[in-house]
């Protein structure tokens, strides 16, 4: 019975954790969007993972509403984590799912793989302040980072 009650308290507090944490993306994303003129808090996919080795997730976003796309593909956001929040590190357009991260840093942040029509499997590489901002001007993937980089948003 007292097994019960400690797996029930732990799974609560865990749920309780995640539900802060989502608020708090939702609040960083709302925060973004309407800086660039959107009212309202954008659809989007996102994955948890802790690029800058900092011991603390940080969020990879894609923006998924046609607001937020074009034809090569739509935006993407990186947001530190922090303890209870998250604070923006860059946006970069032009890009579509899969997004792939390689644990390979650039800067100290992992490198980042996303698709951008019409241009390929773009490498992100981060510069010491941010992400590059338009994945169809990035170099390519090569073949043996394609299959290093883990799958983070399909």
């Amino acid at each position: 019975m007292c097994k019960k009650i400690i797996v029930a308290l732990v799974v609560a507090a865990t749920q309780l954790v995640q539900a802060q944490a989502d608020t708090a993306l939702d609040l960083a994303i709302g925060a973004y969007a309407k800086s660039q003129g959107d009212e309202q808090l954008p659809p989007y996919k996102s994955a948890r993972f802790d690029l800058n080795s900092d011991g603390t997730d940080d969020a990879i976003v894609l923006l998924t509403e046609s607001f937020w796309c074009g034809s090569g593909g739509c935006t993407m956001l990186v947001f530190r984590g922090l303890n209870e929040n998250f604070e923006l590190v860059s946006s970069t357009s032009v890009t579509l799912e899969p997004i792939r991260v390689l644990e390979k840093p650039s800067n100290g942040w992992a490198d980042l793989i996303v698709h951008s029509r019409g241009h390929g499997e773009a490498l992100l590489r981060f510069n010491g302040t941010s992400y590059p901002g338009n994945a169809s001007t990035a170099p390519l993937a090569s073949e043996e980072d394609l299959q290093a980089a883990s799958v983070v948003i399909e």
